[in-house]
């Protein structure tokens, strides 16, 4: 049984690798643009792969009249996908074997379904961003989302080591300096990505200042107005 618990977690440790690839594989698609690529979702031009050959582009122009066809855009979305697509399958698994005493404790099989749950919600979200043509909300959300999937992830692999002993009562003494430093690094995770999401990085063309002064004039109400549908940069 040993034996067992050592690859669940050689596996746990697979799948917190892969996701961190499919989060860098979706940056790579923000920053370059390709968020949009594919018009509709899950399929792209109405297909399941995007299109390559002249006569596929003709083809999705035809199918979606008005939309630009930009076949690099289109694949590097679609790569995305799949690459979700599978990091929502070896969740899956994981959360599968849990059941089989592949994790040591309860919790470990409650974050595995968790896992699931949020792989659903975000694949979700995922499908709200091409909607809604990358409304920052919504952008960030996903964002955030992937993130948390990330965390989990990390946190499954901790529970199910074998090698790792529980937490003693000294260390449980520095949990609610931990539980702060997590509450920042998510505060300032989001901020990143709203601004992301709204184009604004070159708001401020100089660093460290901002055009030329420590602190400059801001419109805050109108910065962290989270019930526009517009994006502010």
């Amino acid at each position: 049984m040993r034996s067992f618990h050592r690859i669940y977690h050689f596996f746990s440790l697979v799948t917190l690798v892969f996701a961190f690839g499919v989060v860098v594989l979706g940056a790579y698609v923000r920053l370059t643009d390709a968020g949009l690529g594919c018009p509709d979702w899950p399929v792209c031009f109405g297909e399941l792969f995007a299109p390559l050959t002249d006569a596929e582009q003709q083809a999705a122009s035809k199918a979606f009249p008005g939309v630009e066809v930009d076949a690099t855009k289109a694949w590097r979305e679609m790569v995305h996908r799949y690459a979700a697509a599978i990091l929502g399958i070896l969740i899956l698994i994981l959360a599968l074997l849990s059941f089989f005493q592949g994790a040591r404790t309860v919790g470990a099989v409650i974050t595995s379904w968790l896992l699931v749950a949020a792989v659903i919600f975000q694949a979700w979200l995922g499908k709200l961003t091409v909607d809604y043509l990358l409304q920052p909300q919504i952008v960030v959300g996903h964002l955030m989302g992937g993130l948390m999937i990330l965390a989990l992830l990390r946190w499954l692999t901790l529970q199910v080591n074998p090698d790792v002993a529980q937490p003693s009562g000294l260390i449980g003494g520095w949990r609610w300096l931990a539980t702060i430093g997590v509450l920042v690094l998510a505060g300032q995770l989001f901020l990143g990505g709203w601004t992301s999401a709204n184009y604004a990085a070159y708001g401020c063309p100089d660093f460290p200042l901002c055009q030329g002064e420590l602190i400059p004039k801001a419109d805050f109400k109108t910065a962290f107005d989270f019930s526009q549908t517009d994006v502010l940069g």
